[in-house]
Order: structure tokens, then C-alpha cells, then sequence
């Protein structure tokens, strides 16, 4: 069966036009994609000069860490066998399926204790207690003083570790203690579980994706119009595409019915 000519033509043209479209929408998406590697650079470069600028100034800074890394550091916890492992084997056994989202260990340094320095200024006088004879009793000794854990000029440190776990249901559990320590040499003096007090923002809710959809066709031309409902399906994504398949089926104005189907494809 020979081709018309004038089908022809519009096949060739249609062809044109499909590769023009395809090599625009290429090239746009490749101006967006150097826009944003060029935006991701400025931003990477800001946070990096901000976290120089924050080591410069001594202030501490939280880092990411893979969820293998905090489920070490709370294994490690719970072969300390203090005040934290209980703390956090409670936890553990009213929510077992809890999931470390960040850990947190720190201290003041080395502290000095604090002082004049100086020996006390003497205290009022009191004369000795005299017997009935007239002689004088005996000094009384003074009263017995407890041993200092700290003395003006000792170095002491408080420590401090912790960790926060959020819940299958949801809910986000603080544990933490707290310890002091006298140095040079090392020893601890006291501690225990921290109890904390602690506000979050929740992280906002992840964007849902696009599902099924519906609308209307409308198509015209030499043999006159038609009209009806299109129904489109959740787009489908292959590798940098996006799939957006829809169909429908359209009335003419002459009685005649058309059935159509067509994909777009998108560039992600």
C-alpha cells in the first residue's frame, strides 16, 4: 500500500518536531543541572567557612555519623556497667527496638577549685572555762572535720556522656550521666544518671508522591473534535526518568469514538 504524500509529510514533520523537543528538553536540563552543581558548590563552600570559623572560635559542633557508628558507641555504653548502661538497658527493655539518632560525650576540662588563698582571719577570743576552785579545765579538743573530696587549688572535671534513641512509635528518649573526677591523680569522686529535660523539632513529613489521576481530553481537527476522559497513572521511574503514562477514551461530534494512550517522559 503506498503512503499518501501528504501523510508523509506529516509523519517527517511530526519527526522533526519529536527531535527538536527531545534536544531542547535536553539541553535545558542540563542548563538546571550545572544551576544547581553550581548552587550545591556555594552552599558547601558557606558551610564549610562557617565550621572553620566555629573551630577557630572553640565552639563545638555536632557531626554526621552512619547509624553503624552510633549503635558502637551504644555498645560501648552498655560495657561501661555504670549509671549509663542501666539507664540505658531500661530504655532498651520498655522500647527494645529503639533506634540511636545521636550521641554526645564531653567535659568541662580541667577546673581548679577556687579560693582566697589565704588562711582564714583569727576568730574572737574566748576565755578558757574556769572550775569552781578557780583553776582552769583542761583545753577541750576541737571538733573533729570530714576529709575534703576537693581542697582549694585540687583540679577536678565533670564528664559527661549520653545518647538519644527514637522509638518505633515515635517517641525520642534522652539518657545521660554525669560525673565528677578529682585529678592528678585520676579519681572519680561521685556520679549518676543524668535526667534531662529536652525539646526537639520534629523533622518535617516526607513530600508525597504524585498518584493516580484523572481529567479531560479535548482534541480537534479536519474531521472535527472530540471529547472525553483521560485517567493517568503514578508516574514510573527509570533511571533519570520519569514515565507519566495516561489514556482515555474520547466521543466525536459525529458519533465516533476514539481510544488514545500516550507517555511522557520527564528528566528527574
Amino acid at each position: 500500500m503506498k503512503i499518501p504524500a501528504w501523510l508523509t509529510a506529516q509523519l517527517a514533520t511530526l519527526l522533526g518536531v519529536g527531535v527538536l523537543a527531545f534536544l531542547l528538553v535536553g539541553q535545558c536540563n542540563r542548563a538546571r543541572d550545572l544551576e544547581q552543581a553550581i548552587a550545591d558548590a556555594k552552599a558547601q563552600a558557606t558551610k564549610e567557612t562557617e565550621a572553620h570559623a566555629l573551630d577557630v572560635a572553640g565552639i563545638e559542633q555536632a557531626h554526621e555519623a552512619t547509624l553503624a557508628a552510633l549503635q558502637a558507641t551504644l555498645a560501648d555504653y552498655r560495657a561501661r556497667g555504670d549509671a549509663l548502661a542501666n539507664a540505658l538497658a531500661q530504655a532498651l527493655k520498655v522500647a527494645p527496638n529503639s533506634t540511636p539518632i545521636a550521641t554526645a560525650s564531653g567535659s568541662t576540662g580541667p577546673v581548679q577549685v577556687g579560693g582566697s588563698g589565704t588562711a582564714l582571719p583569727p576568730g574572737p577570743t574566748i576565755a578558757a572555762p574556769v572550775a569552781a576552785g578557780g583553776t582552769a579545765l583542761p583545753p577541750q579538743p576541737p571538733p573533729a572535720v570530714p576529709a575534703c573530696l576537693l581542697s582549694v587549688g585540687d583540679t577536678g572535671e565533670i564528664r559527661t556522656s549520653g545518647a538519644a534513641l527514637r522509638t518505633e512509635s515515635g517517641n525520642v528518649i534522652i539518657i545521660a550521666q554525669a560525673e565528677a573526677w578529682r585529678l592528678n591523680p585520676d579519681r572519680p569522686l561521685f556520679g549518676g544518671e543524668l535526667h534531662l529535660k529536652a525539646d526537639y523539632l520534629k523533622p518535617p513529613e516526607p513530600a508525597r508522591g504524585p498518584g493516580w489521576g484523572g481529567g479531560l481530553a479535548i482534541s480537534g481537527g479536519r474531521h472535527g473534535w472530540t471529547m472525553g476522559p483521560v485517567i493517568a497513572s503514578p508516574p514510573l521511574t527509570l533511571w533519570r526518568l520519569s514515565f507519566e503514562p495516561s489514556a482515555g477514551i474520547s466521543l466525536g461530534s459525529g458519533g465516533e469514538w476514539l481510544a488514545t494512550a500516550q507517555m511522557l517522559a520527564r528528566w528527574r
